[in-house]
């Protein structure tokens, strides 16, 4: 460790990658007056692009940056990217690399704009998971884009599409991944009313009690029935109307049995579970002025049980368990130590309490 990590072992670190800038953001130690610096590192360093979908660390301590053009492997001093991942195939475009996640076993599964991958270590290349009518996916899904991935508590691999839902299951150490054939498809038809709500889904979460919950562009919630292999449909409501369900929404769980809905236009809700209550929720500055949530891309529960939230346009707003605001964090061009781009489009706690926040500089 160099002498500036020595001196900020006990401080929470930040980082943050935006169109130009990898920017480290190192907070003071109160909680009260909560302050936040940033130290910038340029495209120089060889960040791809700004439009920053997901940010992860490996097990083997790699951080892996999805954007809209390609991937980017940072070992902490330089990137590598991965522009374009489809061996054997003509591309004119870079890829969209929308969600990465880690399995039991150390594999790298990517969600793309063109389909479903698994990343070879030794190799260092990667390996497309076709599917086709044969295994049951009769409109293509997986070779589509892909919005989201989860890995169960089972070790099944869950992959939220366009055009339905997918799941993969026994997926074991050795595993032939161009033979898979466990799969299971979701689609909406008419004719099965408890299959899932819409084929665009946007979000798939765990429940500490295991259950599975899905977001799409429908206006329901739909929660994983396992001993029947099909969903409930949870409508959102809140002031006597129903949720606009065009609006892109997603979902993240809290440890008090609640859920927070974030959405592009139709700002914060509150679901608390067991009582099936929504709420919409209005946060306030210290002036006891609103602040603008109508459009937030992200939303991230750290391990202190704070809520940061990323907004498209009022940069970062943090708040308590109890809802209350604890810092509110925009750019300021008087200050080259502050955020350089209120557009905040994914924040990530890593293993060691790294917070990483992917922004859009316009």
């Amino acid at each position: 460790m160099n002498k500036s990590g020595e001196m900020y072992t006990k401080q929470i670190i930040i980082q943050f990658l935006l169109f130009f800038f990898l920017v480290f953001l190192l907070p003071t130690k109160s909680i009260a007056n909560e302050r936040l610096f940033f130290e910038h590192i340029t495209t120089e360093d060889g960040l791809s692009n700004g439009s920053v979908f997901k940010t992860f660390r490996d097990s083997k301590g790699f951080i892996w940056v999805c954007t809209e053009d390609g991937l980017n492997k940072y070992n902490g001093y330089s990137f590598k990217k991965y522009n374009s991942i489809i061996d054997n195939k003509v591309s004119t475009n870079s890829i969209q690399i929308m969600d990465i996640i880690e399995d039991q076993y150390f594999n790298l599964w990517l969600g793309t704009s063109e389909g479903l991958f698994i990343y070879n270590r030794k190799k260092d290349n990667f390996t497309q998971i076709e599917s086709n009518s044969s295994n049951g996916d009769n409109y293509g899904i997986l070779n589509g884009l892909i919005n989201c991935l989860l890995f169960d508590n089972d070790n099944r691999l869950w992959v939220g599409t366009y055009m339905g839902l997918c799941r993969i299951d026994k997926l074991e150490q050795n595993t032939n991944f161009q033979s898979i054939s466990n799969f299971h498809f979701y689609y909406k038809l008419d004719s099965n009313p408890k299959g899932i709500s819409d084929n665009r889904i946007f979000s798939i979460r765990q429940g500490k009690d295991n259950e599975i919950w899905l977001t799409s562009a429908s206006n329901n919630i739909d929660h994983f029935i396992p001993q029947n292999d099909n969903f409930e449909h949870i409508e959102i409501q809140f002031n006597k109307r129903i949720y606009p369900s065009l609006l892109i929404k997603k979902i993240s769980l809290d440890n008090a049995g609640g859920a927070w809905i974030y959405t592009t236009g139709s700002g914060l809700i509150y679901w608390t579970i067991k009582t099936n209550e929504f709420e919409q929720i209005t946060i306030k500055d210290k002036k006891g002025d609103p602040l603008n949530t109508s459009i937030v891309q992200s939303i991230m529960i750290d391990k202190n049980e704070d809520i940061w939230i990323g907004t498209d346009g009022n940069g970062i707003i943090k708040i308590n368990k109890n809802k209350e605001l604890i810092g509110h964090y925009k750019k300021d061009e008087n200050y080259f130590s502050n955020l350089s781009s209120n557009a905040i489009y994914s924040i990530y706690e890593d293993q060691l309490g790294t917070l990483w926040v992917g922004t859009y500089l316009t």
